[in-house]
């Protein structure tokens, strides 16, 4: 590289010393630690504060974290992350912000420290003369060859007319290089040359150099290393075959696929590039084995599943080929009767609050037709609960084919056929689907058939190198379920979601996910047995709210609802009051709930046939690299096919949480506060019906009114209650979830 250095670079090499003496009067050399109490950048235009306090090491005195501001406001030491001046330090600060604005560009930067000391400490500040910067007048990339080259240099880092940023020049070479290497060219090289005219100071020539040397194609596979593994099982999961063209993105590839049969604890692949002919290039693969099989055993908590463990065994090679074969039993909502009211508020209680399990095998062969497709059966046997709404104990098979793309890729169809029995369920079908009666109910409650197929596609790309974290994910799930599929529940259904993350300074990350889904209802009775049209099986319907979704609410709890009362209630006195409904008006549903409190109710989520939810967090580091904090708010809705999907009936709630990391994932503590305050919603009591002695048995009557039983249906009552009023601020809107993992 060849240039002239401007006059500004040696004026300020030789006023550096004098600056520097101005800085650090002979006071203030006595070995003193000076805290810096602020620091300040004047006069810079084309960076800001944060970027070129970035660049140096010299920082001032702060806070540790938002949370703790309080206490550093209180005086308190422990949130006060203290600095101190170091005046070697801060001499090669001053250095490094010359380099800093010379290297994008700017050669005549002149940086002026000050230090003005107070009876607090010292303020620093950097007074930045910025110049003219030097522009890249004329571009040029020679050695490629027009139009079938042009590709390559889409998007480089580099413009006409732009600083002569040294960075942004070595980004472009070195993805220019990559880029050559993945084209074909093993020995491709690209040199930098710069030229600065010494009668245009300001302006400069860029040319990059290319010499993409010969074409070139893989050479003969090696294997070493295996012994349990057949080598046709390593060759299978190489991308690229002896006499296929050169791709450097292959090995990349080869490294990964390799990796991810989760048989190897170390994985080598090695092209030697120095092989004669250079037009071939060998490549040799060297595995260290791990163990074949694996046995795992855990345990957690949270407050929707209670106490929690897991246990599995797997065996990674499986009949050999990489073939993959899984045992895995899960057992939650353990010690669930003595801490539902503190520490497992939402797991549930009576017949929602018992033991969930899972028994499942899993097998997974790789390679099915082509590399990248994936064959997967999963034999499941389980039960299952949604608090106040459903349990089900179901029987089934998850079948699944898995083609991977490039770039982070898949596509996945797959084959459902589960049969289950509901159980507590009535409440949910008498409200959502009017079947009101026990006999309809039963039906719908009995072992039934839930057989969808389906189609899944997914993008996923996370960045990669020294640059700022960046991410994001796409995912759509189609389903269908009809006669055809052997379904007694009839359906569509249509899930999108969209996630990403980006670093915007150091450790801190803003993240964002949007989720949308659309349910088409179909009907029950396929089979030959018509108990009523468009109804849902209520593990398809949407719920929202919880710890992974709107966290103001609790679990299941936003959307669609109905309250439950007993007839009891309704029919007995309250304390030194009347009973709220007589019998009669049971009967003829005139019967007026709304005197009851809140806490007389039970809420029952129904869930939704549309839904729309999102979560928008800053997530920042704390005082540890352990610790993390972030401030969110969530937003979303349920809605039933019924009622409008207005925007304005989203639910907004903010909040706050702090993450500790742990070695199987972050273990979470947020608090969240909803916006909203009471919603009107239905309320669903037992029917009721005059006691016959020649056909009721005596203890059927309801003991508040003797001369009346149960009629063996639900009844919705004709006035709906507005439930879980507050004022505009209260403690009863705070919602409080601990769980383990990021929400997405």
């Amino acid at each position: 590289m060849r240039s002239r250095r401007p006059a500004g670079t040696r004026t300020f090499v030789a006023l550096l010393p004098a600056l520097l003496a101005a800085a650090f009067p002979a006071s203030a050399a006595q070995g003193e630690l000076e805290e810096v109490t602020a620091l300040r950048f004047e006069g810079n235009e084309v960076f800001s504060d944060r970027v070129l306090s970035a660049s140096i090491m010299t920082r001032p005195t702060e806070c540790r974290g938002l949370l703790l501001k309080f206490f550093c406001w209180s005086g308190s030491s422990f949130a006060v992350d203290q600095r101190f001046l170091g005046p070697r330090e801060f001499e090669r600060d001053v250095v490094r912000l010359r380099l800093f604005y010379y290297r994008h560009g700017y050669r005549e930067a002149f940086i002026t420290p000050t230090l003005n000391r107070t009876g607090e400490g010292v303020q620093i500040t950097f007074r930045i003369e910025e110049g003219m910067p030097v522009l890249i007048d004329s571009l040029a990339f020679n050695g490629l060859d027009p139009p079938a080259d042009l590709d390559l240099l889409d998007d480089l880092p580099v413009r006409m007319g732009e600083p002569l940023d040294q960075m942004a020049l070595g980004a472009a070479r070195d993805s220019l290089t990559i880029r050559l290497r993945n084209a074909g060219y093993a020995h491709a090289e690209v040199l930098l040359d710069i030229l600065i005219p010494a009668a245009q100071p300001y302006g400069a020539r860029v040319n990059f150099n290319v010499f993409k040397g010969t074409a070139a194609r893989f050479g003969p596979i090696s294997i070493e290393g295996n012994e349990r593994v057949d080598q046709g099982v390593i060759l299978g999961m190489i991308p690229f075959r002896e006499g296929s063209a050169y791709d450097a993105e292959l090995v990349f590839d080869a490294r990964r696929n390799l990796y991810g049969m989760e048989v190897f604890s170390n994985v080598a692949v090695t092209e030697e590039l120095d092989a004669q002919p250079d037009s071939v290039i060998p490549v040799s693969v060297t595995v260290v084995e791990g163990d074949i099989h694996r046995y795992r055993a855990g345990a957690g908590w949270s407050t929707a599943d209670c106490v929690n463990g897991e246990a599995s065994w797997t065996s990674r090679n499986f009949s050999g080929g990489g073939r993959r074969l899984q045992f895995l039993g899960r057992l939650s909502n353990i010690l669930n009767s003595p801490l539902n009211s503190t520490l497992c508020r939402d797991a549930g209680s009576g017949p929602y609050g018992r033991y969930n399990w899972s028994l499942s095998a899993q097998f997974s062969q790789p390679r099915l037709f082509s590399l990248r497709t994936t064959f997967a059966a999963n034999v499941f046997w389980e039960r299952q609960s949604l608090p106040d709404l459903f349990v089900r104990q179901s029987l089934g098979v998850d079948l699944s084919l898995t083609r991977g793309g490039a770039a982070g890729r898949s596509q996945t169809i797959f084959f459902q056929p589960t049969t289950g029995k509901l159980d507590a369920a009535d409440i949910f079908f008498c409200s959502s689907f009017l079947v009101c009666d026990l006999e309809g109910i039963e039906v719908l409650q009995s072992s039934n058939w839930l057989s969808p197929v389906g189609i899944r596609l997914a993008h996923e790309e996370v960045g990669q190198g020294f640059g700022p974290a960046l991410g994001y994910s796409l995912g759509v799930e189609i389903e269908h379920a009809s006669h055809l599929t052997g379904s007694d529940f009839a359906y569509n259904l249509a899930v999108g979601e969209a996630s990403g993350l980006r670093e915007f300074r150091d450790g801190w990350v803003v993240a964002g996910r949007l989720r949308g889904g659309w349910l088409g209802a179909g009907g029950f009775g396929a089979l030959g047995r018509e108990v009523g049209s468009e109804i849902a099986h209520p593990q398809k319907r949407f719920y929202a709210g919880g710890a992974t979704s709107v966290r103001g609410f609790a679990h299941n709890q936003l959307g669609p609802r109905v309250l439950f009362v007993g007839v009891e209630t309704l029919l007995g006195a309250a304390a030194g009051g009347t009973a709220p409904c007589t019998p009669d008006q049971i009967i003829d549903y005139s019967c007026d709930p709304r005197t009851l409190d809140d806490d007389r109710f039970t809420s029952n989520p129904t869930g939704g046939s549309r839904l729309v939810e999102g979560n928008v967090e800053v997530r920042f580091p704390l005082s540890s690299g352990d610790w993390q904090g972030t401030m969110f708010l969530d937003f979303g809705q349920v809605w039933s096919g019924d009622i409008s999907q207005d925007p304005a009936r989203l639910e907004w709630a903010p909040g706050m949480g702090v993450r500790y990391f742990t070695a199987i994932g972050p273990l979470r503590l947020d608090l969240a506060y909803r916006l909203s305050g009471g919603e009107e919603q239905r309320v669903l009591t037992s029917g009721i019906r005059p006691y016959h002695p020649d056909v009721d048995h005596p203890e059927e009557r309801i003991a508040a009114a003797p001369d009346f039983v149960r009629s063996g249906r639900l009844e919705i009552l004709p006035h709906p209650v507005l439930y879980g009023e507050s004022a505009d601020w209260s403690l009863s809107r705070l919602q409080l979830h601990l769980s383990l993992g990021q929400v997405f």
